[in-house]
Formats: C-alpha cells, structure tokens, sequence
C-alpha cells in the first residue's frame, strides 16, 4: 500500500508538471485514501505524506477554479504541516510558507480579502525567516508574497496600502531578473502594471506614468518574442498609459497609445469575443477623449459613437461618460441641438444605470458638470442672452476649481476626463438671495452658509460664506478651509450608521431569538450607495481577529468586542459551526435546542453590542471630524455668526451634523448639540435653498391651525395614537384625521384654503434606495411618494412646518448636484417651509416623547421652530443621555428653520 501510494503522487507530479491538473487529481485522490489508512495504523508515520498530497490536490482544484473546494484542502494541509513543525522544528517550515500562501490564493479569489490578508503575511514571516537562513534562496517566494499582499490591498481599493508591497515585488523581480536574464520579465511588467494603477487611482499620475510605460516596454518586448501570449498584458498597459496622459492633459503623447490599445483590444475581442468588451469600449472611450482635447472634433465623435455602441447597456458606465464628452464637442463646435439631445440621453442613462459606474466621487464631479451643462444649453434653445456657455459652471457645482488650484474637481483633478477649464462666475446674486431671505426672515443676523465637499478618502473641504457681509459688486466674501482625515473616514460612517440601523431592525424583528426574519439581517437585502458599495452585512464585518487586531479594523472595533467574538466563536466551534456563526439557524448543522439557544443568546449579545459601539462611534467622529474643525476656524471672523444654513455633500447628507455634540466655543465645559448652541437648519441642495428664499410667509391671520394626520388602519403603530392625542390636548383646536380619513382626498381638503400652518404625519416611512423619488409615507391604504409631491398631487403652500413622526422621514443620499431625493426634498418642494423627522427607524415611545417636548416649547411659547429643536436636542442630551445617542441624534430639521406657530 505504501509504495502503490507513492507511485500515484509521482504520477500526479507529471501531470501537474504539464498543467494538467483534472488528470493529476485522479491519483492523488487515490493516493490521499490510502494515506490516511496508512496513517490510521501508524500515526504520524505518513503525516508528511498526507500533508503533501492534500496540498497538491488543493493545487489542483485552484487551477480548476473550485476555490471553495481548495481552501479546505489547503486549510487541511496547513493543518499537517504546523504538526509536523511542532514535532521537528525547521524541517518543514518552507512546505508551511507555500502551503499558507497557496491558501491565501484560494482565498483572495473567493474575496475573503481580510483573511486571505492575514494568511499571506504568515506565509511572508515564514520566507523572512528563511531568508535570513539561507539568502538569495527565498527571493522568489518573498517577491510572490509582496506581490499577493499588493493585490489584495488593491482589490480592497487601499491603493495607499498595496504601493509598498508592489514596490518590494518590483525590487525583487528585478534582483531575479538580472540574475537569471528573460526569466522574470513577465513578473516585473505585470508587477509595474499593478503598481502603476495603485499610483493612479491615488492620483499620482506621473509616478505612475514611468510604471506604465516600463510595463508597456516589457510587453512589447516579450509579445515579439512570443507571438499572441502576451498580447492581453500589452493591451492592458497601453491601455493604462494612454488614460494616464490623458488625465495629465498630454493628448499629443497619449495619441499614439491610444490608437494601439484600440488597434490590440479590436484584435483581442475578433480572437474571444466578449471576454474583454469592456475594456474595449474604455480604449475607444480614451481615443475619443484624446481626440477631443486635440480639436480633432469628427474622428472624436467617430470614436466615442463607437464607445458607447459597445456598451449599449451601460454595463462598463462607458455609455455614459461617451455621452458626457459627445455634448461637450458639440457645445464647442456650435451644434446646440444634438449638444442638448445628448445631454438628455446622458441623464437618463445615470439616472437607469447608475451602479455600473465607478465611484460616487467621480459621478457627482461629472454629474455636476452635466447638469449646468443642460441648463446652459436650454438658455441658448432660448435664444436668452448669456454668456459663454465655460461660464455656466457657477462654484457651488465646480466647488471651487479657480478660487483655490489645489482643491480637486470631484476626485481627480479635471474630472474622470478632460474638459476645458472653466471661467467661474462669482455667485454673488446667489449668496444675495440666500441674504436677504435669511436676514428678513430670521431672528439672528448673522447667517453663515456651509457647504460641504470631500476630496478622495481622506481630505474634506469646507466651504464658508459670511452672508451678511455679502455685498452687490463685491468679491465674495469665501473662506475654502480643507481639513484631512484618517482614510476612508466618510466611508466607515456611512456604514457604521446604515449598519447600526440594520442591526436595529434585526433585532427588534426577533433575530436573537427566532429564526423566521433571520433572512432580513443576513440575506440580500441592504440599501446600497454608489460610493461604499457596502453590500449585505455578512460576518466579514465582524472580522477583526481575535488577538492581535490588524491595522484594516473597523475603528469601532475595541477589545471588548473582540473577546465577545472570540465567546462566540468558541461555542460555535464546539456546535462545528465556526465560522458559519452568522447564518440563520436554517443553515446551521442540526444541534440540540440548550445549544442552539446559547448560541443564539451569545450572538445577540454581540450583535447588540457591535450596533451600540458602530453607532456611538460614528456620532461621536461626525462631531469631531466632520464639524469640529470648522468651528474651530470662525475665530477668524470679526462676529461669531447668529445662524448656520448646512449643505451637506454626497454622504455627508445621512450624518447628524445638527445634533452631534460639538463645543461652538473656547473654554466650553460641555459639548452640546450644535442646533442647541446656534439655530441651524440644513438645506437638501442650494438649489431647493434659492428657491425657498424666494418664498414669503403667509399674512393670513388665520393660517394658524394644526392638522394631525395617523395613524393609518392596521399600522401597527399602537403608540401612535398615544401621541395624536397627546398633540391634540396641547392644541385643543387642532384637525385630527385618523384611519380611513387619513387619505389624499381627506388631505387636500383640510389643506386647499392654506390655513393649515402646522402638519403632524403619525405613519410608517419607508427611503426606496434604488429609486429615491418613489420614498413614501403610509397613508390609509395609499401612499405619498416623494415623485407624488414633486407631480403637484398635494398642495402644501401656507404649511410652516411638516413633522415626519415616521422612520427614514429625512433620509437621503447626495446625487446630481448634492441634490438629495427623497420625501425632504419632495415636501418642501411641494410647499412647505420646514421638515423635521427622523433618518433611521425610531422606537414609539421615544419619537413620543420627543414630538412632546418639542411642541411644548414651540406651541406655547414665542420662540421659532429652530429654538425650540435645539432646547429639545439639548433637553434629551441632559435627561435622556441614552435616548440622545441612540436614537435623538438621527432627528433632523430642514429647510426654514425661523417659523414660529400663530405668527404666519
């Protein structure tokens, strides 16, 4: 048995030599069966063997491509070798470094980027070791871990993080090179390739052009020697090259580049069509692109006609940006009409097929443009007397290209490509309306305009304008302030919020507890943003490892939650469950029910756990690092303003930038919420804020009344009624419509003669991420969307304040022109002055107690509606800590902040 197993490993090692890795797997199946009865009756005699042929025949199914399947078999192997460390120390330590890079293949093709990480930087520990044992003889291995550690970092989109390792690769390659001529030149030109689009995609276009063209030498060099085999690497480089010239604005050079990597992509897609359209259309996207800053306006059109040809579905987001350049060269050579048909068809294609697209960063910078775009192109239709159309693109959607060079357009400089530089328009006549609307309307005086911007991951951009020193002929009186952040700080808030309310929702569904709405937390759903692309919540973000932590924590994550992990763990490991803790007990093995229970009970305890920390950490870092900086910086200004109007930016939107607890001055002993230490109201986008300076109070004395609709019929929102209530023993005059009165038609009439001031909505709300416009509140057998409200279906002229006592009633996230769709952006809109409500889910009881506290202080006293959110902000921060964090800093206010009851 001995030797017949032996023979089959060493004709297995003749097929694997030949890359035949289905014919090597037969015998080493055979041969792993015979080992193991082997080893049965002698252990540890053939442990060696047992560990060599499960690592062959993992090797095997990595080259088939049954990743799952190689990760057991390498984890096994993994498994052997550390045993036989043990026992003879040394002996076994190079088979233990390749068999724990092998499975970090495995798993980095499986995108368990995170654990693949860890393995990987084991197996690169083990070949330092050896290194230093016996040097020169482990630098392909090293040079191989460098370069896997590189390519998941650049995977996790850290291009910062996968520079080093592909550099030590690079030095490596070239050790091995020089040592062993023509060998490693494939490694050391997809290795610069690799370290050329880490570079770029930090923005460090000349760095990387220098990789690009090394790899593009390499490849031309290596395709001459070898016909066809290296065809894809050279079309990918020239690709890369061409697209970094570009964005250094070099078309003469990028020209030539180019043309090849269309010449080599139209040659690649004849050979195996449709395996790399993609980045065919991008090569003649680039063309066109190329073309279009040399002037060479008809070949230009030619080209990204083509582009878009290629992807008619938007698929590659190539679609898209063709059209984007298409409306550019038209603008420049005079054809208004075909410009404003392609802008249109433009529109539609982001607003059908957003998510094929590449960042969020890069499709708001290029949104923004679009959208000033089409309005100039309208005024031209108009035959309107305006001025050239590079003037259209006023500050607040170029954020401030030519008051400060160094503050990028979006993510990258110019844009994703090319467009001739603007000539700003001083927005004087805007920040005039905003003045003089803000300065009549309001009780302060002193309003101060905040706008918000981010650069890339880790730098945010604050733009502040002192409104009341705004003055007609004058340069605008802005302060550009640009503040750095830990990496990919906006990100984690955005998720650490989200996914703390996911966690909500799960739990308060019975999660710990039950099985029946375990697929709510674990399954597919989640409400996704274009910029995080966070995806369903898996255990993967749990998996900070118990021990050491790693620098790619979550930074909510403390020790704390690593040991309750590690409890968890434990007790799934005893059920063999291990690291299927976080499924639904649907997929669990069967187990006994006292088992089942504690492990469930430990998994809710953690969960609950990871909600509280994610939550408490995002608010606390929205204050410190979001808010925080530039209050710091109003000392520069002569007076501290009286009022504060915020526009956000992107994801910015679904923070709590009025309640996160801030020090507004020197010497502050207590932090606070900012609304309670200035009045503060957010505005959806600038351009909802201009057109509601445009409005006016109503003079009806009458326009008093309130009006409480809810809850519906069978909304199950049993508080809801205890809260109506509540609000009608406050104002005993007030309008209640309740179950089947509360309607569209029931509605309309209580608010056709507009002396309805006040309208409190007790009803469910729901924020459709896939479609922002169709975010509705639950009326009685109806709903009221917010494309509803736009289409005119419910007047709400003369209504001061809209109260949203619904879940997700303010949610929204940043998209054309920081505009933020969603029933805010649809209710004031449709007339309404001011929007409170709540961005994530709300328990009843406390959305209660709150609509209490803030009506006692609004309804009874003569204070204005930001006055008495900011005393009930700073109410709850003093009486309910717990409440204020939880659930309070969720609670916003948009819109016109200075309405005060009975005065309209």
């Amino acid at each position: 048995m001995d030797e017949e197993a032996k023979r089959l490993v060493q004709q297995a090692k003749i097929h694997i030599n030949k890359a035949e890795w289905d014919l090597a797997k037969h015998p080493l199946m055979k041969a792993r069966h015979l080992f193991r009865a082997l080893e049965a009756k002698s252990p540890g005699e053939y442990t060696y063997w047992l560990a060599l042929v499960v690592d062959l025949l993992g090797l095997c199914h990595q080259h088939l491509s049954n990743y799952k399947q190689a990760e057991k078999l390498f984890k096994k192997a993994l498994s052997l070798y550390i045993r036989l460390e043990l026992i003879e120390p040394g002996r076994h330590t190079s088979l233990l470094a390749s068999s724990a890079n092998n499975l970090g293949s495995s798993l980095e093709n499986q995108d368990k980027l995170k654990h693949a990480q860890e393995v990987i930087n084991y197996s690169h520990q083990l070949y330092l070791v050896l290194e230093s044992r016996d040097p020169g003889r482990y630098t392909l291995e090293l040079a191989q871990t460098a370069f896997n550690f590189g390519k998941i970092f650049l995977d996790q989109r850290k291009e910062s993080l996968a520079e080093e390792p592909f550099k030590k690769a690079l030095k490596l390659y070239k050790q091995l090179e020089t040592a062993n001529s023509g060998r490693f030149n494939d490694m050391v030109a997809i290795t610069s390739l690799n370290l050329g689009l880490s570079l770029i995609r930090q923005y460090k276009n000349e760095q990387s052009e220098k990789f690009f063209r090394l790899a593009n030498r390499l490849f031309e060099l290596l395709e001459n020697l070898s016909p066809g085999k290296h065809t894809t690497g050279l079309a990918r480089s020239t690709l890369n090259l061409g697209q970094c010239l570009i964005k250094q604005n070099k078309f003469i050079k990028a020209e030539n580049p180019c043309r090849q990597a269309l010449q080599f992509h139209e040659k690649i897609e004849s050979i195996n069509p449709g395996c790399f359209t993609n980045n065919f259309a991008v090569a003649a996207f680039n063309l066109g692109s190329c073309l279009s800053g040399l002037q060479k306006w008809s070949e230009s059109l030619q080209r990204l006609e083509q582009a878009e040809q290629l992807d008619p579905q938007n698929a590659f987001g190539v679609k898209w940006n063709s059209l984007r350049v298409q409306s550019h060269v038209y603008l420049v050579i005079g054809r208004y009409e075909l410009a404003h048909e392609t802008i249109l068809r433009a529109l539609q294609e982001f607003n059908t097929h957003r998510a094929g697209l590449p960042t969020a960063g890069e499709r708001l910078a290029l949104q923004n443009t679009y959208a000033i775009l089409f309005e100039q192109v309208q005024k031209v239709l108009l035959h309107e007397q305006v001025a050239d159309f590079r003037q259209a693109f006023h500050w607040h959607c170029h954020k401030g290209r030519t008051l400060s060079e160094q503050i990028r357009f979006g993510h990258s400089g110019s844009g994703e490509y090319p467009l001739p530089c603007p000539v700003v328009a001083e927005p004087v006549q805007l920040a005039l309306s905003l003045k003089r609307s803000l300065m009549s309307n309001y009780l302060g005086g002193r309003p101060l305009l905040v706008s918000y911007s981010f650069t890339g991951r880790d730098r945010l951009v604050v733009y502040l304008v002192p409104l009341w020193q705004v003055q007609e002929d004058r340069e605008l009186p802005l302060s550009v302030k640009s503040f750095s952040l830990p990496d990919d700080t906006i990100r984690q808030l955005y998720l650490a919020l989200s996914r703390s309310q996911w966690l909500e929702e799960y739990m308060s569904r019975g999660g710990s507890t039950s099985s029946q709405d375990e697929p709510f937390m674990w399954g597919t759903r989640s409400r996704q943003d274009a910029f995080t692309q966070a995806g369903p919540l898996t255990h993967q973000d749990f998996d900070a490892p118990v021990g050491d932590k790693q620098s790619d924590d979550p930074p909510w994550w403390d020790e704390t939650l690593e040991e309750a992990k590690y409890q968890l763990w434990k007790t799934a490991d005893e059920l063999n469950i291990t690291d299927d803790w976080d499924q639904g007990s649907f997929s669990w093995p069967a187990v006994r029910a006292t088992k089942d229970l504690s492990l469930r009970a430990k998994r809710g305890r953690f969960l609950a756990m990871a909600r509280k920390k994610m939550h408490h950490w995002a608010v606390q870092t929205t204050a410190d690092r979001i808010l925080q900086p530039w209050i710091d910086e109003l000392n520069e200004l002569e007076e501290l303003p009286t009022e504060i109007l915020i526009e956000p930016h992107g994801m910015l939107h679904v923070l709590p930038l009025q309640s996160a607890p801030v020090h507004w001055y020197d010497g502050q002993p207590q932090p606070g919420p900012l609304a309670s230490q200035v009045p503060t109201r957010i505005t959806p986008a600038l351009s909802l804020a201009v057109h509601l300076s445009g409005k006016q109070p109503q003079d009806t004395p009458s326009a008093k009344r309130l009006l409480i609709a809810g809850p519906p019929l069978d909304s199950g929102l049993d508080h809801g009624e205890d809260e109506c209530t509540m609000l009608s023993a406050l104002v005993p005059e007030a309008i209640l419509l309740q179950g089947r009165q509360m309607r569209l038609p029931g509605l309309r009439r209580q608010l056709q003669d507009q002396t309805i001031s006040v309208l409190h909505l007790v009803t469910h709300g729901v924020y459709d991420g896939s479609d922002p416009a169709a975010s509705y509140i639950q009326l009685d057998g109806q709903t009221l969307s917010a494309r509803q409200l736009l289409d005119g279906e419910l007047d709400l002229t003369g209504v001061d304040l809209v109260y949203l006592s619904s879940c997700e009633g303010t949610y929204g996230e940043g998209d054309l022109n920081d505009e933020v769709m969603g029933l805010v952006y649809g209710l004031l809109a449709a007339g309404a002055r001011c929007v409170i409500g709540y961005l994530w889910p709300i328990d009843d009881n406390r959305s209660r107690a709150i609509a209490e506290q803030f009506y006692r202080r609004w309804l009874t006293r003569p204070q204005s509606a930001g006055q008495a959110y900011g005393q009930t902000l700073q109410w709850l921060q003093q009486t309910h800590p717990a409440w204020f964090q939880d659930d309070a800093a969720g609670w916003i206010m948009h819109g016109d902040a200075s309405v005060e009851y009975g005065k309209s």
